[in-house]
């Protein structure tokens, strides 16, 4: 049995572009150490959330970990567990966030800037004064977590299956109007308490002596809140009873430390680096060190691809993946490890998109992987590769296979340490006090 390592270059899917002949920036960057791990590895497509689906990075994450969204709890609840914050199972958990506000085309209210890190003592003080409610009988309580970003917390009997009125664009897109998604009394309350909120915050920022010294020295302004990523907590089953593995995540993010939190990994959190080739060595080196000291699963996330793609500006993109590459001459050798190279997503390096839905190049290495004939790394070339089109679901089963982990499914294993090749042996069920017998799950024949 060998430990698994998975290196998840966010936003790693590209579309193709004109100006580089139609090929996308994973086929046109040199990247050699990329090109020799996939000499010997086997190849794929993979649809995180299905063909020309779109998906953000914490839906793709929860996909590989647990095979399915239906205990997402939302990213909302994920940043709260990551920063530290405790969340109550019946809690409804939302993200809000200072805007600037102007008008845009047809003269429309639209969004503009966010605050920035000098900006921090002032978007408290005005996050601190929004009027808490209630609105329709809900409370809206703030924590914040980052320069003019705060959890807000609802109070009374709210529901999440609410839109968001944050556009996700920076720039001269529209202030959304929050709209209940379930057919549900709760939620359509919940929408008005939101929308309610909201008015009463515009209200209170326009005329706030904060914004107003801001407008004197000729500052951007702070005119708005925006919510997103609704949630609540759901019965989640932890990694290790699913897996049998002891698992850990390696990434800076909040969301990924709440992703650990919620099923039970360790969080490294590597300490900021300016130079991209550097913070991913540093990451490969404490990937390393866990799989060293008995972590059989390694989740080693760096989201420079994604932030490269959204410049929009293909020979960013390219520069940031040829730095990358040479980092990855730390990655285990298949003898010592199984390791995958892939994405989350895509982020084209160009168009208007956040994501696509356009598939990710996906590589797999091992002492029991049979390498297939791909040697160069990039969307056209994976397509040829002996694992064909792949989903977020396969991503695991595939890894335990290549560990000599599989889960027989000819057996209906309970979720037990043991329910996984290599875990700890399942406890025995005593028959009866002196009589010296025992039933012991999983030792029936095949």
């Amino acid at each position: 049995m060998r430990p698994i390592l998975l290196v998840l270059l966010d936003g790693l899917g590209d579309h193709p572009h004109p100006e580089l002949g139609g090929m996308t920036t994973n086929e046109a960057a040199l990247t050699p150490w990329l090109d020799a791990f996939t000499a010997r590895a086997a190849c794929g497509l993979l649809w995180p959330l299905g063909r020309g689906r779109a998906p953000s990075s914490e839906l793709a994450h929860w996909m590989f970990f647990t095979g399915s969204l239906d205990s997402f709890p939302g990213r909302a609840v994920l940043e709260a567990l990551g920063h530290g914050r405790s969340v109550a199972e019946d809690e409804v958990i939302g993200y809000a966030a200072l805007r600037a506000a102007g008008t845009g085309r047809d003269s429309g209210f639209q969004l503009g800037s966010r605050p920035r890190a000098e900006d921090d003592g002032d978007a408290r003080r005005l996050l601190a004064d929004i009027p808490p409610g209630p609105f329709g009988g809900i409370g809206f309580a703030m924590d914040p977590v980052a320069p003019g970003e705060a959890l807000l917390r609802l109070a009374g009997h709210a529901h999440p299956a609410v839109s968001d009125t944050d556009s996700f664009e920076d720039d001269l897109h529209p202030l959304l109007a929050c709209q209940a998604l379930a057919a549900d009394p709760a939620a359509e309350r919940t929408a008005e308490a939101v929308n309610t909120w909201t008015r009463a915050g515009f209200d209170l920022l326009a005329s706030h002596p904060v914004n107003r010294r801001r407008a004197r020295s000729a500052l951007q302004t702070f005119d708005v809140v925006t919510t997103k990523w609704w949630g609540r907590m759901h019965p989640t089953i932890p990694f290790h009873e699913h897996t049998g593995l002891r698992g850990a995540i390696v990434s800076p993010a909040a969301y990924q430390g709440g992703i650990a939190a919620r099923l039970g990994l360790e969080w490294v959190r590597p300490s900021p680096r300016p130079d991209e080739q550097e913070s991913l060595e540093e990451r490969l080196r404490l990937a390393r060190d866990l799989l060293a000291h008995g972590f059989d699963f390694v989740h080693c996330h760096d989201k420079t691809p994604d932030d490269a793609a959204h410049t929009k500006d293909p020979a960013k993109r390219i520069a940031a993946l040829e730095s990358l590459d040479a980092a990855l001459e730390h990655l285990p050798s298949p003898d010592e490890a199984v390791v995958i190279v892939t994405g989350d997503h895509a982020t084209p390096a160009g168009g208007r998109m956040l994501h696509s839905g356009d598939p990710v190049p996906f590589a797999i290495a091992g002492h029991r992987v049979p390498a297939d004939r791909v040697t160069r790394f990039g969307e056209s070339y994976q397509a040829e590769g002996s694992l064909g089109h792949l989903l977020g679901g396969d991503v695991l089963p595939l890894a335990l296979n290549a560990a000599d982990r599989a889960r027989f499914l000819g057996a209906r294993a309970g979720r037990f340490a043991g329910s996984a090749v290599g875990a700890a042996p399942a406890p025995a069920l005593e028959l009866g006090a002196g009589s010296g017998a025992a039933l012991v799950p999983g030792e029936g024949g095949t």
